[in-house]
């Protein structure tokens, strides 16, 4: 198949992927499950906030675990004796519980004997699911280092929307394996790890009640995500659809400057401030006000697509249709030409193949889903007619970086396929680097989906647009890109 009768139909497919895969969209840290986890009495907050983006210490990963024992009462009030003389105060009483647990239960004897223990020394992923394991009844899993990872992935601990490296573990990770594991059930019971710490009354009973009411709310709206995905791929197969995207962006112009400390300095080194300060400038970034809208309708064998984009210099509609055998295209009105295409080609189940996509539910498989500890909240309305689902998500670093977001998705109650979703981000980079001050980036994304009767195409006169070869449409739309100085916007797109 020659590649110009490809373009038109990748244009369609990675619209009907888009909106697919919006659920799959989940959030970079943990901030929110932080705060549940230290509503609970798990998790604590350092003198830098959370402080998510460390490397968390072999002390601090005692202290979670012991909590997660539920013993941590204990703990303070036995202050068990141990071997170690470099414990800090804070962490003492811990590490004695978990001597006293580790000689217990034979994981160390009378010829394991240490003065020092490496607290402030990295913890490693196997070494923090392996204290997981152990608070949940798995010793033996806990001892095979080699495969730990993998048996913590079997049963629930690491997920899909989690990237869990061995050379890199922070307290972020702590967050998300830790509130995986208060849901899975110990071993050999049908008691949850939160069930049984809030029998043992180690926990704070109203906090595990909002943290399991808004987990089963999360779980609810993976689901209809999930079974979403194949009543849309229905919807859009079986009827007539339109499904449109509504894109803004705003970055804020920004002039670089150094700071008095910093310009003082490179005086001091002997630097030319001046030849300095105009290299800095080279960097300064230019207001981008991007708005980008997208419809894509189809009736039968025919399609419409209309881009409208107003960015910078940019405005206009690239508009591309199929009817009778033909596609056209309208290049912001600067080129109007047409080619013979087959309408075999252009059946929407052969769209998604051409995509690559053969088998939709392997897909379904392997989308995540929003994971529970990225969002801060979660509220769900029934009509006769559709379920909203309002999701609230606050980020906060504690180093200048933090996003204020929210996203609402809206399903048809009667066949459960999407019908909205929209998301509405402002990210703030305050500080974030050296010459960063009160800087942000404001993002918002929607799309609609209807379908049946409400559906209409309304094409243009085709008598003005040129026929040409399908071996000329690639070189004759890079002369219009080139011409018309598009280049800009393909980079952002690149960009985001």
């Amino acid at each position: 198949m020659m590649k110009a009768k490809k373009i038109f139909r990748k244009i369609i497919a990675c619209v009907l992927l888009a909106v697919m895969l919006t659920g799959s969209v989940s959030a970079a840290s943990y901030t929110a499950g932080a705060k549940e986890l230290d509503a609970l009495g798990l998790f604590d907050s350092t003198k830098d906030g959370y402080d998510l983006d460390r490397e968390v210490t072999i002390a601090e990963a005692i202290v979670m675990f012991v909590r997660l024992l539920g013993k941590e009462a204990e703990a303070k009030e036995m202050n068990y004796k141990h071997p170690f003389t470099n414990v800090p105060d804070w962490a003492d009483a811990y590490v004695g519980y978990f001597y006293h647990y580790a000689y217990g239960n034979n994981f160390i004897d009378d010829e394991m004997y240490w003065d020092e223990f490496y607290l402030d020394g990295e913890c490693y992923a196997e070494d923090f699911c392996a204290l997981i394991l152990l608070a949940l009844g798995y010793s033996d899993e806990a001892l095979d280092y080699d495969n730990i990872l993998d048996f913590a992935e079997e049963i629930g601990i690491i997920d899909d929307s989690m990237y869990i490296s061995s050379y890199w573990f922070t307290r972020d990770d702590c967050v998300a394996l830790m509130y995986n594991a208060l849901n899975i059930k110990i071993k050999g019971t049908n008691t949850t790890l939160l069930d049984k710490l809030v029998a043992d009354k180690a926990v704070d009973r109203k906090a595990a009640k909002n943290f399991k009411e808004k987990n089963a709310a999360v779980a609810d709206l993976n689901k209809s995500l999930q079974s979403s995905i194949m009543a849309t791929m229905a919807a859009v197969t079986d009827q007539p659809f339109n499904m449109s995207f509504d894109i803004s962006v705003y970055i804020p112009a920004y002039e670089f400057s150094f700071e008095d400390e910093i310009a003082q300095m490179l005086e001091d080194e002997g630097y030319d401030l001046e030849d300095m300060t105009e290299w800095l400038a080279e960097y300064n970034i230019p207001e981008i006000d991007l708005k980008l809208k997208m419809s894509i309708s189809v009736i039968g064998e025919e399609i419409a697509v209309v881009i409208s984009v107003d960015y910078m210099d940019i405005s206009g509609d690239i508009s591309v249709y199929y009817t009778g055998g033909y596609a056209y295209i309208d290049y912001m009105g600067e080129k109007k030409i047409k080619y013979e295409i087959d309408p075999e080609e252009m059946a929407i189940g052969n769209l998604f193949a051409d995509f690559g996509i053969f088998d939709i539910e392997d897909i379904i498989g392997a989308l995540p889903g929003i994971p529970a500890a990225g969002i801060d909240d979660i509220s769900k309305i029934v009509t006769n007619k559709n379920i909203f689902y309002k999701i609230g998500i606050k980020e906060d670093s504690g180093d200048g970086y933090s996003v204020d977001g929210a996203m609402d998705i809206v399903f048809n109650r009667a066949g459960g396929e999407f019908s909205s979703f929209n998301i509405r981000a402002k990210i703030s980079l305050d500080d974030m680097l050296p010459y960063f001050k009160n800087y942000y980036i404001k993002l918002q994304i929607g799309a609609k989906l209807i379908t049946g009767a409400k559906v209409k195409l309304n094409f243009p006169d085709f008598a003005d647009y040129i026929e040409i070869d399908e071996e000329d449409i690639f070189s004759l739309l890079e002369n219009l890109e080139n011409s018309m100085e598009l280049s800009d916007l393909s980079d952002l797109f690149y960009l985001f």
